[in-house]
């Protein structure tokens, strides 16, 4: 008796051999064959640590369409080839905003079309207004960076950052995790 299974989701299979039968009989489990074929990828991504795609991305031709979701939920524009943030648009290939810092004037010592203080490893910037990073020192690893690198200015990090259109919060360091 040969049976067949596709699993339809992911998850995982878990493969039960019993002989669970009333009366004593032989049964011999020699030809049991578990075979797993991994199902066609749709889209392989890498990226550079300011946002850019490496030669190794790749998105099958006749996949359904995607968003391209980036940074905190953002859209990619593939006509512009740029991540539309709440108040500036990014350009991964720049690794510059394209607008000028709606807070540029609390961060005297950088170009006003920086993106997280030009260290994308340590700090995220959602919404294009404040990065920010919850680090381990409560919070405010912003501020300690510019006390021990003199970069930036204390104060700078906001605790919320709202939706520029008012109303809901679109990102919250609390509960975001870094």
């Amino acid at each position: 008796m040969m049976r067949e299974y596709t699993v339809k989701e992911e998850g995982f299979v878990f493969m039960y051999i019993s002989n669970e039968n009333p009366t004593l009989v032989e049964v011999y489990f020699d030809d049991v064959v578990m075979t797993h074929t991994k199902g066609n990828s749709v889209q392989y991504n890498e990226y550079y640590p300011f946002g850019l795609q490496t030669a190794n991305s790749w998105t099958r031709e006749n996949a359904i369409g995607n968003n391209f979701l980036g940074n905190g939920g953002t859209e990619y524009n593939t006509t512009a080839s740029l991540y539309d943030l709440a108040y500036r648009q990014y350009d991964p290939v720049l690794g510059r905003m394209n607008g000028v810092d709606p807070m540029a004037t609390k961060y005297a010592s950088l170009t006003p079309y920086n993106y997280s203080f030009n260290d994308p490893v340590t700090f995220n910037d959602p919404s294009g207004a404040d990065p920010w990073n919850k680090g381990p020192y409560g919070g405010s690893e912003a501020y300690y960076y510019a006390m021990n690198f003199g970069s930036i200015s204390p104060g700078m990090v906001p605790l919320e950052i709202m939706d520029p259109a008012g109303g809901s919060w679109i990102w919250n360091p609390a509960t975001a995790g870094g």
